[in-house]
């Protein structure tokens, strides 16, 4: 994500697990990030933990970890990334009220947005809102319009030690971190969930040390399901990005890319 300043916020809220899996993969986003932006003027990168019960939630900058956003900054290029594990309709245990309304209380303006939470990109059913849209449409009405994206299955981060920490299986229990989205090489293994990575696979992919590989997702994905209806092929979208177009959110075919 190219943006002028950057906040990586860990979410474990309302009973939400607060993990290795969102601790690791904040850290090494962090880490990454905070490698190429120190190179940059101008730029900066902070990690942020959110914690607690709605409505009196913790939000702690991480010591020296760069510090909260200022609400009266008037810098627009702003990015965020949301950790947190996905479920019933929440994304690290909030739901997307109540995450709009953490956001809306830290930031005036966000241009990007992208949670890393499993399975909260698909809608419901047809003309049902999902969690993306519906957090899109409420930040929209707040006056906050980022591009919010989000991902239809399995996502994490590639972190120093995930290979203990991480369920990495799909269906068919296995595991893979996709070149596409770690710019590295990729990693595969017939190894059951939970079984050690061997020395040379971390070797061969690189993405296991101090800094992290980007976004990485997994997905068992039926191939002939990609080939039915427009409504079955959309569920099998491996990312979902809304915007906010003044009166309701409408999903983006390309997306964005760090290009831009």
């Amino acid at each position: 994500m190219k943006v002028n300043k950057l906040y990586i916020m860990r979410i474990g809220c309302n009973g939400a697990a607060f993990d290795a899996e969102i601790e690791g993969g904040g850290m090494g986003l962090y880490i990454k990030y905070h490698d190429r932006m120190k190179k940059e003027k101008g730029k900066d990168v902070a990690l942020i933990d959110v914690r607690g019960t709605s409505p009196n939630l913790d939000v702690n900058a991480v010591k020296e970890k760069g510090s909260i956003p200022a609400k009266d900054d008037p810098e627009k290029d702003i990015g965020v990334y949301i950790i947190g594990h996905g479920g019933a309709l929440k994304s690290g245990g909030l739901s997307a009220e109540q995450l709009s309304k953490l956001l809306s209380e830290h930031f005036k303006a966000i241009r990007k947005l992208c949670l890393v939470s499993c399975n909260l990109a698909k809608p419901l059913g047809p003309n049902q809102k999902g969690y993306l849209q519906d957090l899109c449409e409420r930040l929209g009405g707040l006056g906050i319009k980022p591009m919010v994206a989000g991902y239809d299955g399995w996502v994490s981060v590639a972190f120093e030690g995930m290979e203990h920490d991480t369920p990495y299986k799909t269906g068919s229990k296995k595991f893979a971190i996709d070149q596409i989205l770690t710019g590295k090489k990729t990693m595969t293994s017939p190894a059951k969930a939970g079984t050690k990575v061997s020395a040379e696979d971390k070797a061969n992919a690189k993405v296991f040390g101090s800094r992290a590989g980007k976004v990485v997702f997994v997905r068992d994905i039926n191939e002939e399901n990609q080939k039915k209806d427009e409504w079955t092929q959309l569920l099998h979208r491996k990312r979902f990005v809304w915007t906010y177009n003044g009166e309701e959110a409408e999903i983006m075919e390309e997306g964005w890319s760090d290009r831009k």
